[in-house]
């Protein structure tokens, strides 16, 4: 078995030493050696080199020539385009139907752009959106074919063919010229045409479609431009619907801006609750612009031109409704305490307040916020959910505004004015359902995140000594028949903070109360910026000693009532 091994063995290799002398002498004949490396050759076998791969050296060779090729042939489209204008403006074609054909002629150009693969088929898609978005501009402003309504259609259909085939062939940079594209054509006619509904429901559409692609593609940044501008001219159109005389039709633009909430928040929310998706900073961001140009825009539009808020109301709280039940019912058992979870409870808070803000006039507006911080805090204790009880405060904050309780501080506080002021029938009613939801058990979840229930606490507790503090202070005030002189009025509400500093270090030693402690310290700090703006102006040093020996007695017992156990 060894011998006809080595025989095989030997002609392979006398083989390869014929076919490399073959091969060198070929070379020498040919020119692309010299005669000396030809006879070496012959000596040492030539191994047979492997051909290169047609990919690698095709991208080499011809990456230059396909870029300028197929601009080329978009510049050959484009001249055909113009072509067709040319005979269009000297008459051998009629307005109407060279319009029209030439949107034909870059429909043709995009459909050739869904069929055909990579880089051509971008150039095929960038060629009908340099045909078709100017003369959008051209049929609706210098042949007057397509009227503001009809042009806006057309520009429609165009960016949202235009984005289907970017969705269809994972082409994000025509869609991403596509999106901006449209925005600046949507632009132009807005000003040439002198009105500015059309175009914002184009920018509508387009942003519906952005949204919905960048979410099938994964292209997170596509629906930031058409977002941007969407906000923009919203804030606008109800510039424009609420000035004497309306430039846009209040009631066009109320509609546009119930479908610009319907189709950002809508799109958001079915998102995360029924495809179950993360929450991205793209919602968020623009879910706090639908409500602030949304919901702002629609409601001044309302007020200024006389006409009725429930019908912005009334959906404000059945949305609140509906996202508190989602809140609870779907998103918290299925996927925790996370980001989705607050941004619904927080976007539900919103719709809430604005509903209840809307739907009451005063004084029954701040007692129906008040309730709903007193319900949001008492759902909180029943239910263990702390996020309720730091909306109840942040409703509680918001009634209290809307009571007068705020401006009504500030005048005994920081004025002297006599007489003293009254409290309204509110204010007192928004004091006791704070007390009430103060009164309730502490709130904790291991699942939640501590902070909610403390901060909640001290935004409650700052109400109500802000709010008993003034009462006190109006009620001495009449009681004491000096205190119209400001020295003595001073030292009267520099003592009530020195007393309100050691009651609530008092307070503080209850677990239920911990926040009044850190409350307590924050009173010393504000009666000593109290005393260094106001007493040192106004105050006699027989008054001006009584305020200093008060404060120096609080600031030596707080800290030490605060350690007691």
């Amino acid at each position: 078995m060894t011998e006809p091994l080595s025989g095989a063995e030997t002609r392979i290799r006398d083989l390869e030493t014929a076919v490399a002398r073959l091969a060198s002498r070929l070379d020498a004949l040919e020119g692309r050696v010299s005669p000396v490396l030809a006879e070496t050759a012959e000596a040492v076998p030539v191994p047979i080199p492997i051909p290169a791969s047609p990919a690698t050296t095709g991208t080499a060779r011809t990456a230059s020539p396909e870029w300028l090729g197929l601009a080329g042939r978009t510049c050959i489209v484009l001249g055909g385009a113009f072509l067709l204008r040319a005979l269009t403006q000297g008459g051998q074609l009629p307005e109407v139907g060279g319009v029209w054909l030439g949107l034909a002629y870059a429909a043709l150009w995009l459909v050739l752009a869904s069929r055909a693969p990579g880089l051509s088929g971008f150039f095929h898609g960038l060629s009908a959106l340099l045909v078709a978005l100017p003369l959008v501009v051209e049929a609706a402003s210098t042949f007057q074919v397509l009227s503001a309504g009809s042009g806006a259609a057309v520009l429609t259909l165009i960016a949202l063919a235009s984005l289907a085939v970017a969705w269809r062939r994972g082409q994000r940079t025509f869609a991403v010229l596509t999106a901006c594209g449209t925005i600046a054509i949507t632009v132009v006619l807005a000003f040439k045409l002198g009105t500015l509904l059309p175009s914002v429901l184009t920018l509508l559409a387009l942003g519906a479609a952005t949204v919905w692609v960048g979410y099938a593609r994964h292209w997170a940044w596509l629906p930031w431009p058409a977002a941007a501008a969407a906000d923009v001219a919203i804030l606008f159109l109800a510039i424009r619907a609420a000035v004497t005389p309306p430039r846009e039709g209040p009631l066009a633009a109320q509609g546009a801006h119930a479908l610009f909430i319907l189709v950002y928040l809508g799109s958001f929310l079915i998102r995360i609750l029924l495809h179950e998706r993360s929450l991205r900073i793209f919602e968020v961001g623009q879910t706090a612009a639908v409500l602030l140009i949304g919901l702002g825009g629609a409601i001044t539009i309302s007020y200024s031109q006389g006409m009725g808020v429930s019908v912005i109301a009334i959906p404000c709280l059945v949305g609140a409704g509906v996202l508190y039940v989602q809140t609870f019912a779907r998103i918290a058992p299925r996927r925790g305490f996370g980001p989705e979870f607050y941004y619904l409870g927080t976007t539900a808070l919103a719709l809430a307040l604005v509903g209840l803000s809307l739907l009451f006039p005063y004084p029954a507006r701040p007692t129906a916020v008040a309730i709903l911080a007193l319900v949001a805090s008492l759902v909180a204790w029943r239910f263990n959910r702390p996020m309720l009880a730091f909306q109840g405060a942040i409703a509680a904050v918001v009634a209290s505004a809307q009571s007068g309780l705020v401006t009504f501080a500030g005048t005994v506080w920081l004025t002297h004015t006599q007489p003293w002021p009254q409290a309204a029938l509110p204010i007192w009613l928004v004091l006791a359902a704070v007390a009430v939801a103060l009164l309730m058990p502490r709130v904790v979840n291991e699942d939640a995140p501590p902070l909610l229930e403390s901060v909640a606490r001290v935004a409650l507790s700052l109400i109500l000594v802000t709010g008993a503090g003034s009462l006190v202070v109006i009620g001495l005030g009449g009681i004491m028949t000096a205190a119209g002189d400001p020295g003595v009025a001073a030292t009267m509400k520099t003592v009530i903070l020195t007393v309100a500093a050691m009651g609530l270090a008092f307070v503080g030693r209850s677990p239920r109360f911990a926040e009044a402690r850190w409350l307590a310290y924050g009173v010393l700090a504000a009666g000593a910026m109290k005393f260094l703006l106001q007493d040192m102006r106004t105050s006699r040093p027989s008054t001006l000693f009584i305020a200093i020996a008060m404060y120096g007695v609080a600031l030596t017992l707080v800290p030490r009532i605060s350690k007691t156990q």
